[in-house]
């Protein structure tokens, strides 16, 4: 279920380009949604976050290019939303990213040593493909390391902030 890479990194994703990998893939997802979506016994996911800072892809999907890793990505967000709907239909699947939204390249490469893309050029790739290949909802889930913004254009600025370092 992974890809056969040399990283000295641990996969943190599962490799759905396979149907083996899809099949669980989707029988995980399945069974978390059948289990936590039924009322109060086991608890309630209202929310699946899928992958944690996804633009630094050392361990999630290391797949060695951007539209290979765009397309890992984005078929895991399409098969959760799929498989969790089942259970119900107000889940919520969303894809957490870095605070490198502009995606200032040298500082990134500093605090991730491997592949790492920009947001902005993500959430493009996203909205892009989605929409062709016919729409469903998912999300940014929110990353928030405790800063306070009042910047229209965040966007564009937040690479100059240092926020993990707490210099802000």
């Amino acid at each position: 279920l992974r890809y056969n890479d040399k990283s000295k990194y641990p996969t943190q994703g599962m490799n759905t380009s396979t149907q083996a990998g899809e099949d669980y893939y989707i029988a995980m997802m399945e069974f978390l949604a059948s289990r936590y979506s039924q009322g109060k016994k086991h608890g309630l996911i209202s929310t699946y976050v899928v992958s944690n800072e996804v633009d630094f892809t050392p361990y999630f999907f290391d797949c060695g290019d951007f539209n290979t890793y765009m397309e890992e990505l984005s078929r895991c967000l399409r098969l959760t939303n799929l498989a969790v709907k089942k259970y119900a239909s107000d889940i919520r699947v969303v894809v957490p990213f870095t605070h490198y939204w502009a995606g200032y390249e040298k500082k990134m490469f500093k605090e991730c040593k491997g592949n790492s893309y920009r947001p902005l050029d993500m959430m493009n790739w996203l909205i892009k493909y989605t929409n062709k290949r016919g729409a469903y909802d998912w999300g940014i889930a929110p990353h928030v390391f405790g800063t306070f913004c009042n910047d229209g254009n965040l966007a564009r600025s937040d690479t100059k902030w240092n926020v993990l370092s707490n210099n802000y």
